[in-house]
C-alpha cells in the first residue's frame, strides 16, 4: 500500500434545512412577538391613563366620588312678604321674632330644647368635636369628609335630615316655624328665616342647612363678603353677631338707607326707657355673655357693625348654667363654689384675646339668666376690675335688652338686610365644594 495515498478530510454536512420548514417556524413566532408588542402597549396605555386619572381625581379633589352638593335657590323661587322672620336657637332653648316692614318687632315664640337637643349642643361646644365641612377649601378636608358626606347624601335620600347633629334641631325648628305661622296667619307662609346659634366651634352652616331643608324652611346667613371675610362660609351667624343687632347697635352706622336697618335702629329699645340713647363707646372691643339654665359662653371681639365679623374668643360651658349640679339654692351666696367658677370662667374669657378684653367699649349679656341678680353682680365686678384704665371716658357701656329675645330679634333684622340687598341670593348658603379663594 502507497503510504502517501490521501483519501480527503471528513467534512460536516451543511444543516441545510427546508425553505418551507423556516417559514413555518417564523410564523409559529410571529403570533408571540405580536402579543408581547401589544401587551406592551396596553401596559403602557394602562399606567399612563391611571397617572391621567390620579392627576384628575387629586385635582379634583375626588369630586368624581362625592355625592351631589344642592345649587343655591335665589329669591325668585319665593314670594315677597311685608316681614322678616329670625330664629335662635340658643343654648336650652330656641325662640322667633318677626319684624315687618313698617319697623314692628314682635317677639313671637319660644320652644324648649329637647334632652338630645340640649346634648347635641353640648356635645358641639367641643373642640374634639370639630370635622371637616364643605366648602372645604382644600383637598385633604374634602377627602377627610368623604365618607360622611356619603352617609349625609343617603339619609337625605330616605328623608332623614343630613346628620344626627341636625336631627337634634330639627324639633325645636319645626315647632318655632308652626307657632311663628299661627302668629302670621293669612300672611303666611313662613319660607324664610334667618337663623343664628351659639358661637361654638363645631357648629356649622351645614347643620343649620340640613336642619332648615328638613322643616322645609328655607335658611337665610350673611353674604360672606358682608360677614366673614377670607374662606370662612362654613360658619354661620352667631348670636355674637345677633344680640348685638338686637341690643339695638351697629345697624345703621356703615350702611345706605336702602338696606333697611335704618328703619330698626331704635324698633327694639323699651319704650319705657326715656333716657338718652347710648353714647358711643371709646373702643371697639365687645365682651357678648350668654347665660341661660343650660350654658354660660362669654367671648371678646372687635365689632362696631352688627353685621361684620373678624375673630373672637373666649369660653363656651355647657356645665355651668343655672340648673346645672354645681348650682345648688336659688338664694346661693356670692361666695359659694358655684358663683366662684362662673367668676373664674368670666376671667379666662377677658383674658383669652390678648388684651382686648382689658380695653372693652361695650358688655352685652343676654339668655335667659342674664338678668340674674347674682350673676350681674359678678360680671360687672369681673368686668371693671379687668380694665387697664379707670377713666370715667374709658369705661364700658354695659347693655342687656330684652335679654331672651335679643339674638333673635337680631336673626329677624339680619333677615330684613337679606331681603333688601341688591344681589339676590346673597344671603342663601352655597356650600359647594370650592378652591382656595386667597
Amino acid at each position: 500500500m502507497d503510504s502517501h495515498r490521501t483519501y480527503g478530510t471528513l467534512r460536516p454536512r451543511p444543516n441545510v434545512v427546508p425553505v418551507a420548514e423556516e417559514d413555518h417556524s417564523r410564523a409559529r413566532q410571529l403570533p408571540r412577538r405580536l402579543g408581547i408588542w401589544l401587551c406592551s402597549i396596553l401596559a403602557f396605555l394602562v399606567i399612563t391613563i391611571a397617572f391621567i386619572l390620579y392627576l384628575s381625581l387629586s385635582l379634583t379633589c375626588l369630586g368624581f366620588f362625592n355625592p351631589p352638593f344642592d345649587s343655591p335657590k335665589t329669591w325668585d323661587d319665593f314670594q315677597n312678604k311685608s316681614f322678616a322672620v329670625g330664629f335662635d336657637l340658643t343654648a336650652g332653648y330656641g325662640t322667633a321674632a318677626i319684624v315687618f316692614n313698617n319697623g314692628t318687632i314682635v317677639d313671637v315664640a319660644r320652644v324648649e330644647g329637647t334632652p338630645q337637643y340640649n346634648e347635641v349642643l353640648g356635645r358641639l361646644s367641643l373642640e374634639s368635636s370639630a370635622h371637616p365641612t364643605p366648602p372645604y377649601y382644600n383637598c385633604t378636608a374634602q377627602k377627610a369628609d368623604l365618607g360622611r358626606q356619603r352617609r349625609r347624601y343617603f339619609r337625605k335620600r330616605l328623608s332623614r335630615p343630613g346628620s344626627s347633629n341636625a336631627d337634634a334641631l330639627v324639633g325645636v325648628l319645626s315647632k318655632l316655624k308652626a307657632q311663628t305661622e299661627l302668629f302670621l296667619g293669612p300672611l303666611g307662609p313662613l319660607e324664610l328665616a334667618f337663623i343664628t346659634v351659639p358661637y361654638l366651634p363645631a357648629l356649622y352652616n351645614e347643620d343649620l342647612l340640613d336642619a332648615a331643608d328638613h322643616a322645609k324652611i328655607q335658611l337665610l346667613t350673611l353674604p360672606g363678603y358682608i360677614h366673614r371675610a377670607g374662606d370662612q362660609a362654613q360658619w354661620p351667624v352667631s348670636e355674637l353677631n345677633s344680640a348685638f343687632a338686637g341690643n339695638g347697635f351697629g345697624l345703621d352706622d356703615r350702611y345706605p338707607e336702602t338696606t333697611g336697618f335704618h328703619a330698626f335702629k331704635d324698633a327694639n329699645k323699651n319704650p319705657s326707657n326715656n333716657s338718652d340713647p347710648p353714647k358711643t363707646p371709646w373702643s371697639e372691643n365687645v365682651f357678648s355673655v350668654l347665660f341661660t339654665k343650660k350654658a354660660l359662653t362669654a367671648h371678646i371681639l372687635p365689632l362696631s357693625t352688627a353685621a361684620h365679623f373678624y375673630a373672637a374668643d373666649g369660653i363656651a360651658n355647657f356645665t355651668l348654667g343655672l340648673s346645672s349640679h354645681h348650682y345648688h339654692r336659688p338664694k346661693d351666696s356670692i361666695t359659694s363654689p358655684y358663683w366662684h367658677e362662673i367668676r373664674l370662667a368670666l376671667r379666662t374669657a377677658l383674658n383669652s384675646y390678648l388684651t382686648h378684653g382689658n380695653e372693652l367699649g361695650r358688655v352685652i349679656s343676654y339668655g335667659e339668666s342674664a338678668h340674674n341678680e347674682l350673676f350681674s353682680t359678678i360680671l360687672k365686678e369681673e368686668v371693671l376690675a379687668a380694665q387697664s384704665s379707670q377713666e370715667p371716658s374709658q369705661k364700658p357701656l354695659f347693655s342687656s335688652e330684652n335679654p331672651i329675645f335679643a339674638p333673635a330679634r337680631g336673626a329677624a333684622l339680619f333677615a330684613r338686610f337679606c331681603m333688601e340687598l341688591p344681589g339676590y341670593g346673597d344671603c342663601f348658603a352655597d356650600l359647594k365644594p370650592r378652591g382656595q379663594g386667597w
